[in-house]
């Protein structure tokens, strides 16, 4: 596994799709959580990863692993 890996989690809230980008450690988390995202138990380690203010806003109904999370400069 890489030193980093990028997620995008897609929720679930209030009748519409809420997307958060998320950069773990490539070794934060056992193989499986990658392999199988949205198993109940997996679903419930990536939750626990999520900011605080998104942890809440509802079910996970897609996850993603995307190439990186850049941050935009000079905007």
């Amino acid at each position: 596994m890489t030193d980093k890996v990028s997620l995008l989690i897609t929720l679930l809230y209030e009748g519409s799709l809420l997307r958060c980008a998320l950069k773990v450690d490539g070794n934060a988390f056992d193989d499986d959580v990658f392999a199988f995202p949205l198993e109940p138990e997996n679903k419930d380690i990536i939750r626990a990863a999520l900011p605080e203010h998104i942890k809440s806003c509802g079910p996970i109904v897609a996850v993603e692993q995307i190439f990186d999370i850049c941050t935009a400069k000079g905007v």
